[in-house]
């Protein structure tokens, strides 16, 4: 779902009671204010949020082989933005060959959301990622979130994003994604 509306008409607070309600129900929250970053600082601000989400799902100390192989994808996400080692996760999980290691951003993120969804299906929760002032995502991250958003409507895991903005992100996100307008 994405929310759009001019400034101050209560987009963001509207952002807050879906927090709220995905709190009451046990749900994995992962929020974001989305800003004018480069790719590598996208990949970064949404694996820093995902990572802790995957985190919240279960302690790793009695993690199952989904949350082992979603450690693993997010691993390789990271790997992809920074090969030098400079952004780390802070954990020694060997990256999952062939998955979110593509260089392709909307690949990256496909593979790390379908992966979430794993687990959090297996867990029996659910998992909401809001991203507020989603205007300000450039045309390849927007097109990336869709792509995601696309995968995960087909396969249906417990994942679902709301995001938040200003009113020509309508009109950005059918030029991102032909088939935008049919999941959103």
């Amino acid at each position: 779902m994405i929310i759009t509306g001019l400034r101050g008409v209560g987009k963001t607070v509207l952002l807050g009671e879906f927090r709220a309600l995905a709190e009451e129900h046990a749900w994995i929250v992962v929020e974001l204010e989305a800003s004018k970053n480069d790719d590598a600082g996208f990949r970064r601000v949404i694996l820093s949020q995902l990572k802790s989400a995957l985190l919240r799902l279960s302690p790793r100390a009695r993690w199952t082989d989904a949350m082992h192989r979603a450690a693993s994808v997010l691993t390789s996400f990271n790997a992809s933005v920074d090969p030098s080692g400079a952004v780390q996760l802070g954990w020694d999980i060997e990256p999952a060959a062939g998955y979110a290691d593509h260089a392709d951003l909307g690949l990256d993120l496909t593979d790390v959301l379908v992966a979430l969804g794993g687990v959090a299906r297996g867990k029996n929760v659910g998992v909401v990622l809001l991203i507020d002032e989603i205007q300000f995502l450039n045309t390849l991250q927007l097109e990336a979130l869709i792509q995601a958003i696309h995968r995960l409507v087909q396969r249906k895991p417990p994942v679902t994003m709301i995001g938040a903005g200003l009113p020509q992100i309508a009109e950005l996100v059918g030029d991102a994604k032909s088939y935008a307008e049919r999941p959103f």
